[in-house]
C-alpha cells in the first residue's frame, strides 16, 4: 500500500505567506488611502458641474431665468454648497432642490459682482457672471483641491494641472489655493 503525502501547507509555510502579504499590504494601504481620496474630490467636483449644467439646461427649455443659490433653503441668503443647492425663479420659486453633497470641507465661489449664486438666462448664458467653484478637503490637502471654471456662456470646465506639479491651475494659470 502506497502512503499518500498530505495535501496542502505546512504551518511554517502558512506562517511565511501571511507575513508576507501582511508586509504587501502594509505598504499598498497609504497609496489606497490616497487614491480614495483623489477618488473623493474628482466626485465632488463632477456632480457640482452636473448640477451647474441641469441649471443651464433648465434655463434654456424653459425659456426663463433661473438662479442656483448654495444651500437647502431659499436664495439669498448665505448658504453653503456642500450642504446643497436650489434652483429658482426670478419670483423666489424653487424648481428644483439639489441634496447635500457626500464631502466634507469647503466650496468657494468667486465671480464678477462677488454674488454667492450662479443665473442662468433664457439663452444658458450666465450675465455677466463667469467666476470658479473651488473645492478644498477638510484637511486643506491643496493637492485633492479641485476647482470648476464657468464662462459667460453658462458652460462649465475643470481646472487642469498643466505644470504636472500635482496641483490644479485656475485659468488665469496660477494654482488653486485652500
Amino acid at each position: 500500500m502506497k502512503r499518500r503525502s498530505p495535501a496542502g501547507f505546512t504551518l511554517p509555510e502558512l506562517l511565511v505567506t501571511l507575513t508576507l502579504l501582511a508586509i504587501a499590504f502594509a505598504f499598498a494601504a497609504p497609496r489606497f488611502d490616497s487614491l480614495l481620496a483623489e477618488h473623493r474630490s474628482q466626485a465632488i467636483i463632477l456632480e457640482l458641474a452636473s448640477r451647474i449644467e441641469a441649471a443651464r439646461k433648465q434655463a434654456l427649455a424653459h425659456g426663463q431665468t433661473l438662479t442656483l443659490c448654495p444651500g437647502a433653503d431659499t436664495c439669498g441668503e448665505q448658504g453653503d454648497w456642500i450642504e446643497g443647492a436650489t434652483l429658482s425663479t426670478d419670483q423666489g420659486r424653487a424648481v428644483h432642490r439639489f441634496p447635500p453633497l457626500a464631502a466634507s470641507g469647503k466650496i468657494d465661489w468667486r465671480s464678477f459682482g462677488n454674488r454667492n449664486w450662479i443665473q442662468f438666462a433664457p439663452n444658458g448664458l450666465t450675465p455677466n457672471q463667469s467666476g470658479r467653484l473651488t473645492y478644498c478637503p477638510e484637511d486643506k490637502d491643496i493637492r485633492l483641491a479641485k476647482q470648476l471654471i464657468l464662462n459667460a456662456s453658462g458652460r462649465a470646465r475643470l481646472a487642469i494641472d498643466a505644470d504636472g506639479d500635482g496641483i490644479v491651475e485656475s485659468s488665469d494659470g496660477t494654482p488653486v489655493e485652500c
